[in-house]
């Protein structure tokens, strides 16, 4: 299967979810991921129907955990009855604690048939490529897979392409975004990140999950990311494109 493009909640996060699955239909993608917290789209990890994910031709392609242990099992049991094949954990503790605050949530995500991937972010206690592999030493036989947040590379001065050979067996999930010199989020093709040379190298480590698209572009109307987002969309594409044509 080839590499598939998808976005994220945190593009429109003033959007409602019915609203913004229309948006993201709109601009062309299938997938869109959600939080737990913080957009108004956000998921509840209880009470929320089997088929609240569905509609607009789009598929929510993974949820983002809370931090507690508790509510990430329950988002666990969300995914799993909603049909989301992932969920998303972010530092929640230090890395080689992961044992306590991550492993349980992997152990029961497989008895639902849900993978755990577990990101990279800048100013959070997972930002290093070395931190990454703490918690995959630190939750042992209960290893999640790695989302290799890109862009999260960049805006901390460090190296995704590193990133990607060290873990290129355990990638399951990308994020990319083009920032400028400052690290701030800009519309793909104004800023100064390689993305699509590491797009590239995707493609030439052989992998075929899902890159996630992601716009942070604070004050722009709801309308302008819509269109920005198609607008990289394509331009990924396109990219894309030229690789299979190689």
């Amino acid at each position: 299967m080839p590499i598939q493009l998808a976005t994220s909640a945190c593009c429109l996060p003033t959007l409602s979810r019915d609203e913004l699955l229309e948006a993201s239909a709109r601009a062309g993608y299938t997938g869109v991921e959600l939080f737990c917290t913080w957009t108004s789209a956000k998921a509840e990890v209880a009470g929320e129907p089997a088929n609240a994910f569905l509609g607009h031709g789009v598929r929510v392609s993974a949820l983002h955990l809370p931090g507690k242990v508790e509510e990430g099992l329950k988002a666990v049991d969300l995914a799993a009855s909603a049909g989301v094949p992932q969920v998303v954990a972010h530092g929640a503790g230090k890395p080689e604690d992961a044992g306590t605050w991550l492993a349980p949530v992997v152990r029961h995500a497989r008895t639902k048939g849900v993978e755990v991937v577990v990101t990279n972010h800048k100013g959070q206690s997972i930002e290093t490529a070395e931190q990454v592999e703490a918690v995959l030493e630190a939750c042992g036989d209960a290893r999640p897979w790695v989302l290799l947040e890109a862009g999260q590379y960049w805006a901390a001065g460090l190296d995704a392409f590193a990133a990607l050979e060290r873990f290129r067996d355990l990638v399951r999930l990308v994020h990319i975004k083009d920032l400028d010199e400052q690290g701030r989020s800009v519309p793909f093709g104004t800023g100064v990140s390689p993305w699509r040379e590491f797009m590239r190298a995707l493609d030439a480590a052989g992998y075929a999950g899902r890159v996630v698209v992601e716009l942070e572009l604070k004050g722009t109307p709801p309308e302008e990311v819509e269109r920005l987002l198609a607008d990289a969309r394509q331009k990924l594409e396109a990219v894309l494109e030229a690789c299979a044509q190689r």
